[in-house]
């Protein structure tokens, strides 16, 4: 796997949890009348996501990525190096709708 597919699926992943963030604000400020579990639903959404930018602003001051290592462990568990590009695009591509599509299921 190169770096810069892997840099490629980093901003990815942190692009989403901005979009996120952001979406699952936009609703709760909305003031829409909705049941109380949706409500909790997108407090505590939009609670993690803001727990997950933070962790991603901590990391750009220090110049580190948490997901590097997240994804060399994923490494070490496929066989070979097709396996291990593939099982990152799919994760990559599965929590980026799942982080911007969750805020909009919930509204």
């Amino acid at each position: 796997m190169r770096e810069k597919e892997l840099t490629i699926c980093i901003w990815i992943h942190h692009i989403s949890t901005f979009i996120g963030l952001f979406a699952s604000l936009y609703h709760i400020a909305a003031g829409r009348k909705r049941p109380a579990f949706r409500t909790g639903g997108l407090i505590l959404f939009a609670s993690c996501q803001a727990f997950g930018a933070f962790k991603i602003a901590v990391d750009l001051a220090k110049g580190r990525s948490r997901l590097r290592k997240s994804f060399e462990n994923i490494h070490s568990l496929c066989r070979d190096k097709r396996q291990a590009r593939g099982l990152l695009w799919v994760m990559t591509a599965l929590s980026a709708v799942f982080k911007t599509s969750t805020p909009c299921l919930l509204r």
